[in-house]
């Protein structure tokens, strides 16, 4: 037995799961004994063989609740995605035992996989405690405190653990790094950067500092390290999408023309999808079929492909092409959601709003999410089954939001960052630019100060509405609109709540529909023709607040002075 328990361990350190498997299958009396019984589990699982993982470990917890058995089981149960099951079963163990790390330590990790950011924060400290050294810990507290914007803590305990000279170095100056991007802090991070690529050969760093250039302005250079790396990485849709970025700004390199060569060149599937919606979102339908039926015949996915295409046809006003897609049994894989959610988009395009209605909310019953509820109501609006919102339950007006002398260090600041233009080809604002990352990031004090103001109104408009007004602020940017320019109408699907805040309106906007917010029009085809319900004045130093799925965008903005505002979402936590 000594001798078969040291190959197995032997097999298990060098990963091979298969070999275990043969082996133990061969003799299932050794199963009888429970360390052996809980290796081949766990080799099940490391293969992706669920179901007899699953059944093995029912089997031995019904003869030993082993806390580490139990843990295993946990690990796997979080796998096959049943989190709710997965949690109740670490739960037990601590029940048993709340000092036992690696219960405490999954339990973070699945926390953090459901995107409860705050009970994975808490987990984590909880382990840390048992635990203060495990790296595995550490990294996921830091990442964790970033999902919530803390910025400043996560970067205080990843510079307090370099400073104790941890195993993991490499992995906390590569944290520390995305850390001072988020904070706009440029210099320390290229400082950094230029560290780091000139001791570790990493694509990693390299993509980082390649970020950093664009954000100091230095494009070409930022394209040339990208262009690099692509020779190594051809299908990498990071760096794809950071040369793409790149190029909207540059006047000598067309982004389209260069991501159609790109993709002549591959049939990577992410690559050509990404690619393919932008030349959908950009109008350039024709050129985005050719492309399609080119790589069908060669494509191994064929599937995402496809309704790719029934997307296109669409838009290209081939309602029937695109139904009879879109309604293939075949489209039952992972694409089938993204299938059912474009059929009922044409549906709605081709004025079947009954199909597109019982489609919609049989969707909705699943999963509740921003994209599904605003097909809703554009659709009942149709049928007539839904008046136009209310404007005063949803949407909440504050006036003389700032104190004067703060609005007007908020102007000065903004005026300008916005000097330093970036075109963003698939943001919504068209005719002016907007700020990358969040703006609440920067560390000036003004705009501290006027974050603390912000989420105090949030916090009144939650109670308003009788819910929790616990949550972050996940994305804040400005935009400085320029005359002729508009907001084409969009939702926000990362927060639960958003709002404009109007920084610097010219009088030219007290013109009827000059420059106004609207709202309720669906901009989801331009076969789908949806009117907005309401229209708001902006107002300076006034906040907008409403519920993030709800579609808005501007009227046309007609002014020799811009149009600049301070937008965010507000996401509550749903711990």
């Amino acid at each position: 037995m000594l001798r078969l328990q040291a190959t197995l361990g032997e097999l298990y350190k060098n990963k091979k799961f298969d070999s275990i498997i043969e082996l133990l299958e061969k003799e299932p009396r050794l199963v009888n004994n429970l360390e052996i019984a809980n290796l081949l589990a766990v080799s099940y699982r490391k293969v992706g063989d669920y179901l007899r993982s699953r059944s093995l470990f029912e089997r031995i917890l019904n003869v030993s609740a082993h806390p580490g058995i139990t843990i295993s089981y946990a690990m796997l149960l979080s796998e096959m995605k049943e989190y709710h099951l997965a949690c109740n079963t670490l739960q037990s163990v601590l029940n048993s035992n709340p000092n036992n790390f690696d219960a405490q330590y999954n339990l973070a990790l699945i926390y953090k996989e459901l995107n409860q950011n705050t009970n994975a924060l808490k987990a984590f400290e909880k382990a840390l405690t048992l635990n203060q050294s495990y790296q595995g810990a550490n990294v996921g507290y830091i990442l964790t405190l970033i999902s919530l914007e803390l910025v400043d803590e996560a970067l205080k305990h990843c510079e307090k653990l370099l400073e104790e000279n941890t195993k993991y170095h490499f992995t906390l100056l590569t944290i520390k790094a995305d850390i001072l991007l988020k904070m706009f802090n440029l210099n320390d991070a290229k400082f950094l950067l230029e560290q780091l690529n000139s001791v570790y050969n990493n694509i990693d760093t390299k993509l980082k500092y390649a970020q950093l250039l664009s954000l100091e302005g230095n494009v070409k250079e930022s394209n040339n390290i990208l262009e690099n790396l692509l020779q190594h990485y051809p299908t990498n849709l990071v760096i794809h999408n950071l040369l793409f970025d790149n190029l909207v700004t540059s006047v000598d390199r067309n982004p389209l023309k260069y991501y159609a060569l790109v993709s002549k060149k591959t049939n990577n599937i992410d690559l050509l999808t990404d690619y393919f919606r932008k030349l959908i979102k950009l109008d350039e339908c024709e050129n985005a079929l050719i492309l399609i039926n080119s790589k069908l015949d060669n494509s191994v996915e064929k599937s995402g492909l496809m309704v790719l295409k029934a997307v296109v046809l669409r838009e290209l006003g081939r309602l029937d092409e695109s139904l009879a897609i879109l309604s293939q049994t075949t489209l039952t894989n992972s694409y089938s959601d993204i299938a059912k959610y474009e059929k009922a988009i044409t549906l709605m395009c081709a004025n079947d709003f009954t199909s597109a209605y019982a489609l919609i909310k049989e969707e909705l019953l699943k999963i509740p999410s921003h994209k599904w509820i605003t097909l809703e109501y554009a659709c009942a609006k149709k049928l007539e089954r839904k008046s136009p919102i209310d404007l005063t339950s949803e949407i909440m007006i504050e006036s003389e939001v700032l104190p004067a002398e703060l609005l007007k260090k908020l102007k000065v600041l903004l005026f300008e960052i916005h000097q330093s233009k970036k075109i963003l080809m698939m943001q919504s604002i068209r005719g002016g630019n907007q700020t990358e990352g969040n703006l609440f990031h920067l560390d000036n004090p003004e705009l501290k100060t006027v974050k603390q103001i912000l989420l105090g109104k949030i916090e009144s408009y939650c109670k308003a509405k009788a819910q929790t007004s616990n949550g972050i602020i996940n994305g804040a940017w400005s935009i400085f609109m320029e005359s002729s320019g508009r907001h084409v109408n969009h939702v926000h699907s990362n927060g639960t709540f958003s709002a404009c805040f109007y920084v610097s309106i010219p009088d030219d906007c007290l013109k009827e529909g000059n420059g106004w917010f609207k709202c309720g029009g669906a901009n989801i085809s331009k076969h789908f023709h949806d009117q907005d319900d309401y229209y708001i004045k902006p107002v300076e130093n006034s906040l907008v607040i409403f519920p993030s799925n709800l579609s808005h965008g501007t009227n046309e903005f007609i002014s020799l002075q811009p149009r600049i505002t301070l937008a965010f979402d507000f996401k509550q936590n749903s711990d």
